[in-house]
């Protein structure tokens, strides 16, 4: 068989290969979307009722402190003639701070309201359930009441939640109302019900207290009947301590249809980006490769060069930072470098750079980061290290370094001189933790060079 014709099938076997993973990856990707769009649908609602409940839950232990609040000051008062004045301003001043409060009574033993937020003559509540609930049971604490219209705000609708203070004996001493508005609370859950989303209030019982937003209904049979689900997806939470429940729901074909408008463009795209893989991506990676090199690596050396070193720093420090951790820099510099290069060549120069590069590569470890700086600098990052850490590793660079021969005709070697430093809490960025480090490199050349020297951290 000719070898070109053994070429063109080796292609058409790859191109046929890449076809089916492609198809198989689609197919894949598809079904892996319909079910996470599916969870987090479910996810969340079920997070949305949680919310609601939890929040209700919240309201509920806010009126009881309230309810606990307004008995110490009727326990004070007693039937002092300033009582009503102050208990009906009291609980006014609790009104008008919570707009979900249609109004608050303290109900005496007989079912009579004694104080409350409204102005003339109180309405009898008697037959109201928050209070014959009471008054029937001797053993009854709280109550939450279903939902009822209103005797005095007319044409409003409101649910109530009611304690009984008793005393020793049993005996009912008064009973303390909160009437909640199903106006203004359910706007509270406006919000989050944004969006195809549902939320009902409900009792064990199946009265519905409030219903929020709306649940979009297709023009045609919904999508999820081709899949066997329901048209709706809902979660269930109980509100703790009472009769009530939150329902959340989402509209299964607003789920869905973002989803099969991807997949149809996902299929629309298949044949294109088949075709395109088959013929460009071997290229597109193997130049994405050199393109990713020249960009982050020093050709000289094989370090990260001064951008990439930098970038990746700031990182580093960003999470020291974060999470209190100790981090230690050492900025290298190859001592009478100039000197190398006029006595030996500028080849040999370059041999010493790699000769330190290669140096600072072995006695790094994978968490450190090494970066030729330019020239004959170098740098190098030490995470979870403290200065002690990184002192001991400069001298071992220190000692590494002056005992590598160079040269081949005429043999020599080279010294660094190395500045260290740590960070501080005083350091806000990554630029002052190096800087300090830079300038005890020149202490150290001023001190002789060959050497290893930290600045003292100047007490806050």
């Amino acid at each position: 068989m000719p070898p070109n014709l053994v070429r063109h099938l080796s292609i058409k076997a790859l191109g046929g290969t890449i076809l089916v993973e492609l198809s198989a990856l689609l197919l894949v990707h598809v079904l892996d979307e319909y079910h996470l769009t599916l969870t987090q649908a479910r996810e969340r609602s079920r997070l949305t009722a949680h919310y609601v409940a939890h929040d209700l839950e919240r309201r509920f232990y806010g009126i009881e402190q309230m309810f606990l609040g307004i008995e110490d000051l009727l326990t004070v008062l007693g039937d002092s003639p300033q009582a009503r004045t102050i208990v009906e301003a009291a609980l006014k001043d609790r009104q008008r701070r919570e707009t979900d409060f249609m109004d608050l009574l303290v109900v005496d033993t007989q079912g009579r309201i004694r104080h409350w937020t409204g102005t003339g003559t109180p309405p009898s509540v008697t037959d109201r359930s928050y209070v014959t609930a009471h008054l029937q049971d001797p053993a009854s604490q709280w109550f939450v009441g279903p939902p009822q219209w209103s005797k005095v705000h007319q044409g409003q609708r409101f649910f109530a939640v009611s304690r009984a203070f008793r005393e020793p004996d049993g005996r009912l001493r008064h009973t303390l109302v909160a009437i909640l508005d199903l106006q203004t609370l359910p706007r509270a859950y406006a919000e989050p019900a944004l969006d195809n989303l549902q939320i009902q209030l409900e009792s064990s019982t199946g009265e519905v207290y409030f219903t929020v937003g709306g649940i979009s209904r297709p023009r045609w049979e919904h999508p999820s009947a081709w899949f066997g689900i329901d048209d709706t997806l809902g979660t269930t939470t109980a509100v703790p301590g009472t009769p009530l429940c939150v329902q959340a729901r989402l509209g299964t074909d607003a789920v869905l249809r973002p989803w099969l408008a991807n997949t149809a463009v996902s299929l629309s795209l298949w044949l294109l980006l088949s075709l395109a893989m088959f013929t460009a991506f071997r290229h597109i990676i193997r130049q994405q490769d050199r393109l990713d090199f020249l960009a982050t690596t020093d050709a000289l050396s094989r370090l990260n060069n001064r951008g990439h070193f930098m970038a990746l720093a700031r990182n580093l420090f960003t999470q020291s930072r974060r999470y209190d951790q100790p981090l230690s820099t050492l900025v290298l510099d190859i001592d009478d470098f100039k000197q190398v290069n006029d006595r030996y060549g500028h080849a040999q120069g370059d041999r010493a750079i790699q000769a330190v590069a290669h140096l600072l590569r072995e006695h790094c470890r994978d968490s450190d980061l090494v970066g030729r700086m330019g020239g004959e600098e170098f740098v190098m990052l030490l995470p979870n290290t403290t200065v002690t850490g990184a002192l001991a590793t400069a001298d071992k660079l220190l000692k590494a370094v002056e005992e590598t021969p160079l040269g081949d005709d005429e043999p020599f070697s080279i010294t660094v001189s190395i500045g260290v430093s740590g960070r501080t809490a005083a350091d806000t960025d990554l630029e002052s933790l190096i800087n300090r480090a830079d300038q005890a490199l020149y202490r150290a050349k001023r001190a002789g060079k060959n050497r290893v020297e930290q600045l003292a951290v100047p007490h806050p």
